[in-house]
C-alpha cells in the first residue's frame, strides 16, 4: 500500500520569504510503546504552559514530538544540538510556536508556521521558517 503526503506552502503575510522547511514523521505504535515505558515523558518534553494546554494523551504526544522535531529541523539544527532543549520549543494551541533560549536566537527575524496530520499509522508535522522583511 502506498501512502502519499501532499505538502503545500502558502505565504501567509506580505514581506515574508521562505527560509527553511522541517518535516518529521513518526510511526504511531513507536510512540504508544514509549508512553507505556515512560510515564514521565510529558514532563521532559514540555514546559508547564504546554502541559496546561495539552493534557497527556497519545495524540498530544504525537503532535508535540513531531512538531518540535519539525521546528528543530526548520531551524537547521536538532534537539540537543546548538544548546537547544525540548522545552525551548513550545507548541501552543492553534499551531503556535513560542521559542526560548538558543532556539529563539536562531529564529530571530523569522516567523514559523506549523501543520500536523495523522495518516494511517503515521503522524506528520511540517514547520516552515519564514524570513521577515524580505520580498
Amino acid at each position: 500500500m502506498e501512502t502519499q503526503v501532499k505538502i503545500s506552502i502558502t505565504t501567509i503575510e506580505l514581506g515574508l520569504s521562505l527560509s527553511a522547511i522541517g518535516i518529521d514523521c513518526l510511526y504511531i505504535p513507536r510512540m504508544r510503546a514509549l508512553l507505556e515505558r515512560r510515564p514521565d515523558f510529558f514532563k521532559k518534553l514540555c514546559r508547564e504552559e504546554e502541559l496546561d494546554q495539552h493534557p497527556p494523551s497519545l495524540e498530544k504526544a504525537l503532535y508535540l514530538w513531531t512538531a518540535k522535531e519539525a521546528v528543530a529541523k526548520a531551524l537547521k539544527t536538532g534537539v540537543w544540538q546548538s544548546g537547544i532543549d525540548w522545552q525551548d520549543l513550545m507548541i501552543l494551541e492553534g499551531n503556535r510556536v513560542k521559542l526560548h533560549g538558543e532556539a529563539q536566537k536562531l529564529a530571530e527575524n523569522h516567523q514559523i508556521t506549523l501543520s500536523f496530520e495523522i495518516i494511517d499509522d503515521y503522524a506528520f508535522a511540517k514547520a516552515v521558517l519564514w524570513k521577515k522583511g524580505s520580498a
